[in-house]
């Protein structure tokens, strides 16, 4: 077992990045030489999802205008400040009635609100698909998916690094089905940060591991 705290690193991803000699970026490319390196806590049943990328809607096309906007008219309060942490997904609205929405017209990605109470939806903000196909093609050439076992909590959580899934070139041409069908959802990381700013930690679309052979060709599987 690794302990963040001996690492110098934050959760499992980073302490792995830091045993690397990764560098913490928000760069589209893949992190070590040529190849993605995504690592997340196993789950009873391998059943939490893994981050396949993180896209900012685009500001211009989408109707809110920015992540202000989306949060001041949507976030509710919690600690004493706004926050929008959800999951949403295209086959139904959420529990805040946040969906998604494929416009197969425009190749657009919808983020979708409904009004509960007069069953109104608005179309809130905007992903171009073709700008989603190309980041997962550039992002997933060639991935190691690690698994690691974890016990203990904060600065003392420590990490045992116990399997990789190698994975290579994403089915693109699936991705807009995917996400029509649930497969593929969305996560809103949002919290407010000052009077009139957000502390933004991402729009993470994400996959269960389980569903990895709708996107990806047969993987091969590494036991540490």
């Amino acid at each position: 077992f690794i302990q963040t705290k001996r690492s110098g690193a934050t959760g499992v991803g980073m302490t792995l990045e830091t045993l690397l000699g990764i560098s913490a970026n928000s760069n589209k490319a893949p992190d070590f030489k040529g190849i993605e390196i995504k690592a997340k806590r196993e789950g009873k049943g391998n059943s939490n999802r893994s981050t396949l990328f993180s896209k900012v809607p685009n500001w211009r096309l989408s109707p809110v205008g920015n992540a202000w906007n989306l949060l001041s008219k949507y976030g509710y309060h919690r600690d004493g400040k706004l926050r929008l942490n959800q999951e949403i997904n295209a086959k139904s609205p959420n529990s805040l009635g946040w969906g998604l929405e494929l416009d197969e017209n425009k190749d657009w990605l919808k983020g979708t609100h409904t009004d509960t109470r007069t069953a109104t939806i608005k179309h809130l903000t905007t992903w171009e698909m073709s700008v989603l196909r190309s980041d997962l093609k550039a992002k997933h050439q060639e991935t190691f998916w690690v698994s690691a076992n974890c016990r203990g909590k904060g600065a003392e959580e420590e990490f045992h690094y116990i399997r990789i899934e190698h994975t290579r070139q994403p089915n693109v041409r699936n991705l807009n089905a995917l996400i029509q069908t649930g497969v593929i959802s969305v996560d809103f990381l949002m919290s407010q940060k000052g009077p009139n700013s957000v502390r933004d930690h991402g729009y993470l679309f994400k996959i269960h591991q389980r569903d990895f052979s709708a996107l990806f060709p047969p993987s091969e599987t590494y036991v540490l």
